[in-house]
């Protein structure tokens, strides 16, 4: 089983329609996917509920709160501008459950603890995908508006004690670096993406590069999170990291068009 933690969110469409997002959900659909039962773990309001795929093999497990966590977006990849229309509070830490292989750390906007690190046993691949926790906005965490980018919490980097494979892109590189020095040197690794770029690979042996797959992406939300998923699930199957690294490159294009197939859009609201 793969197992994700954080919101899923609801994403305001140009023209004003919504859908369904958030690293956990395009996670957990990349993982059913691909044949792996998938458990998410999440936050939000009584309104998310009408936006979610109906797809077997994806359960959700929200934690209630006033509001679901809801971004605009404009702009592609790097550059990206987000705003922050409401927040759906934190995720509380706990098991996975028992049949869990991966587990998915993927916090969209500080909603996830450093506890969250030592929720799953030795044997599971634990991936973090940072990108939510060095996101600020004004009055956060429970304020709207802008959001920008802020160092990540230094308690992120003490509270790592296990092997865990930290991805991010190489335009966030710079607001966590301490954390992935601290995967590196407790025997994890610090996976590093650019775009269309190739990948670096870092861990105590070394680093490496490894070469993307050339993809045409009419609608690139998501790809991070999907490449992400796929290292894991690669990880749990047995190969080797630069291999795993490869194949989700590989696997991105495909897994993400089918997964933007899944999603519902709500119409706007007149």
């Amino acid at each position: 089983m793969y197992a994700a933690a954080g919101h899923v969110t609801v994403d305001i469409l140009p023209g004003g329609a919504r859908r369904a997002g958030g690293t956990v959900l395009y996670g957990a659909l990349a993982a059913t996917l691909r044949g792996e039962a998938a458990h998410v773990l999440t936050a939000g309001a009584d309104d998310l509920a009408a936006l979610l795929p109906r797809v077997d093999g994806v359960t959700f497990e929200r934690d209630e709160a006033d509001a679901t966590s809801t971004f605009r977006n404009r702009g592609t990849d790097r550059e990206r501008v987000q705003e922050l229309l409401g927040w759906g509070g934190m995720v509380a830490p706990r098991s996975t459950p028992v049949t869990t292989r991966v587990l998915h750390l993927g916090p969209v906007a500080r909603e996830l603890a450093p506890d969250w690190l030592d929720e799953a046993e030795q044997d599971v691949v634990v991936v973090l995908t940072p990108q939510g926790l060095v996101r600020g906005w004004p009055d956060a965490p429970t304020g709207t508006g802008p959001v920008h980018h802020e160092p990540i919490d230094p308690s992120w980097a003490r509270a790592l004690r296990r092997r865990v494979i930290v991805v991010v892109n190489a335009g966030e590189l710079e607001w966590m670096r301490d954390l992935g020095d601290r995967a590196v040197a407790v025997g994890g690794a610090l996976v590093v993406t650019d775009g269309p770029r190739d990948a670096t690979v870092r861990t105590r042996a070394g680093t490496v590069s490894v070469p993307a797959s050339p993809v045409e992406l009419a609608d690139d939300t998501g790809a991070g999170d999907v490449f992400a998923t796929v290292i894991g699930l690669e990880l749990a199957a047995g190969a080797r990291l630069p291999a795993a690294v490869a194949a989700a490159h590989a696997a991105v294009g495909d897994l993400l068009g089918r997964i933007h197939e899944l999603l519902p859009v709500d119409a706007p609201t007149p």
